[in-house]
């Protein structure tokens, strides 16, 4: 819900930054949010000890006030995040591709290059011959590459 609350404030140029970086800068503010929110009833429900230093003070970031843990899942979560925008840019190069050319010249890529099913075993599956499958792979995985760099660059 925050993202779509916020779109309209993303500002698509490079010297502001990529689309994911700014996503997951407003998933780190979500976040400190809640540990703000969180850290909030529990100053209601009993009183800190007070310190000496002057780091427990407001205007001291949060994640400087807690103590750190290291997060076990951080690495892996930032995994899971890494495949999941890299099946969204292949996808949406994918589609590029599908708009740029015909049904059947897709389908034989699709199933070629992305499938990797055998070059005859598509021919077959098809009726065309296996020399135009090669062909029509060769000609998309040009498109499909262009694409790819097209997004990379546009999203970060």
């Amino acid at each position: 819900m925050s993202v779509c609350k916020n779109m309209q404030n993303f500002k698509a140029d490079p010297t502001y930054g990529s689309f994911k970086s700014w996503l997951l800068n407003l998933t780190r503010w979500r976040i400190t949010d809640q540990v703000r929110k969180r850290r909030r009833g529990e100053n209601a429900r009993e009183e800190l000890p007070k310190s000496d230093s002057n780091c427990d003070t407001p205007s001291t970031a949060v994640e400087e006030r807690l103590p750190y843990v290291p997060d076990p899942t951080g690495d892996a979560l930032e995994a899971i995040w890494n495949d999941e925008w890299e099946k969204h840019i292949v996808d949406a190069a994918l589609e590029k591709v599908k708009q740029q050319s015909t049904a059947k010249h897709y389908q034989i890529f699709f199933l070629q290059a992305i499938k990797q099913i055998p070059p005859a075993k598509v021919a077959e599956t098809l009726n065309v011959k296996v020399d135009q499958v090669y062909l029509i792979k060769h000609r998309l995985t040009k498109v499909f590459e262009e694409a790819l760099k097209e997004l990379e660059t546009k999203l970060g």
